[in-house]
């Protein structure tokens, strides 16, 4: 199930552990590694969490299973076009095939807005074979995807 992040303190220490510690695939077919780096930077406080969610610049969608978000996504939509900023699933239910799960229920919901296209950046490794095989091609540095 996609939904919206809701300001709860569950809610946020799930977003912080998905977007603040969890970090690239830079290997292939091994879960990411965690993210030691944003350890010691500024992470966010709850109710700069509740600014990030709400703000106009991007949105940001939690995949939950079993009423627990175990997955995120921030990204924009400009006209017909989804730019994807962001996509985690939580380092202990990667390569089970939850991302395959979420990014299928984020592209319904993408077309239920009238989405044609999708962009993204990637450049590790592991999520660069992950989004081939969610049927995305190389258009010069971008990865795209057609809707329609």
């Amino acid at each position: 199930m996609i939904r919206e992040f809701e300001y709860t303190q569950k809610d946020y220490k799930q977003f912080i552990e998905l977007f603040y510690r969890t970090e690239y695939s830079y290997s292939i077919g091994k879960v990411s590694d965690e993210n030691i780096l944003h350890q010691n930077l500024y992470i966010p406080n709850h109710t700069l969490y509740y600014s990030m969610v709400n703000s106009d610049n991007y949105q940001y969608l939690a995949f939950c299973n079993s009423g627990d978000v175990i997955g995120a996504v921030s990204f924009r939509l400009i006209r017909k076009t989804c730019l994807i900023n962001e996509f985690f699933i939580m380092r202990s239910l990667q390569l089970h095939g939850y991302g395959r799960k979420f990014y299928t229920e984020f592209e319904k919901y993408l077309i239920d807005c009238d989405v044609e296209q999708i962009r993204l950046v990637a450049f590790a490794p592991g999520s660069i074979v992950f989004w081939r095989k969610m049927g995305f091609v190389f258009w010069e540095t971008n990865l795209v995807k057609n809707l329609n």
